[in-house]
């Protein structure tokens, strides 16, 4: 899958693809996680409720960085991680940055010592609608543009979420 589309602010693009070889280097990492089939929302002291994720460190891979941002934001260790999907931002035909967008299968969560930029978590049976998440705002910014919608129905079908 390719798709092509406005993101949420003024000059932005979003490029996305499931496409491995149209892969580059990514920057950041997005995480779709669940737990006993429940998808795990971090709240953003400032942003609001959003998904795990974050940018990679210096000599970092980007499993790794996802793994780290998983357990920082939500104290959830995973038995399983896999890439979906790769998405490009460019604002005013400038890149600015590289995402790819992982599934998480976690084993169990861990009560959080240190809390950085996120305050609690949230499990979810039922993963909210993307209207829904346009329409309250109470969800970050961040979520709010096709970027959610087109990795949830990817989510939904992995093999995490349909076994037995």
């Amino acid at each position: 899958m390719i798709a092509e589309f406005k993101g949420v602010l003024p000059g932005q693009e979003i490029f996305f693809t499931t496409q491995e070889e149209l892969y580059s280097e990514p920057d950041c990492a997005l995480i779709f996680a669940f737990y006993n089939r429940q998808i795990i929302f971090t709240h953003h002291k400032k942003r609001g409720w959003e998904l795990p994720g974050g940018k990679r460190e210096k000599n970092e891979c980007i499993i790794q960085a996802a793994l780290r941002e998983l357990l920082e934001e939500t104290g959830a260790e995973a038995k399983g991680i896999e890439t979906i999907a790769q998405y490009k931002i460019c604002e005013f035909n400038e890149l600015v940055f590289t995402k790819n967008i992982f599934i998480a299968d976690i084993s169990r969560i861990h009560e959080r010592k240190e809390i950085y930029e996120t305050d609690k978590i949230m499990l979810m049976k039922i993963p909210p609608e993307p209207t829904e998440i346009m329409n309250d705002r109470s969800y970050s910014l961040l979520l709010k543009d096709k970027v959610y919608e087109l990795a949830l129905s990817i989510c939904q079908n992995h093999r995490f979420l349909n076994k037995k």
